[in-house]
């Protein structure tokens, strides 16, 4: 299932445009929608910007 968006994050955002690596979140089954899923999520977002 997420092979197709993989593949274009790494060929495109990573090969391509030479943007830094900052990993994939997956989600499958009941994480789908999940407020644990979305949590980590948001965690990782607000450690990315308070990095930069």
């Amino acid at each position: 299932m997420y092979d197709g968006a993989i593949y274009e994050y790494r060929n495109s955002f990573l090969d391509y445009l030479k943007l830094e690596d900052m990993g994939i979140f997956t989600a499958y089954d009941k994480q789908n929608k999940s407020e644990e899923k979305q949590a980590e999520l948001k965690a990782f977002g607000n450690f990315s910007l308070e990095i930069v």
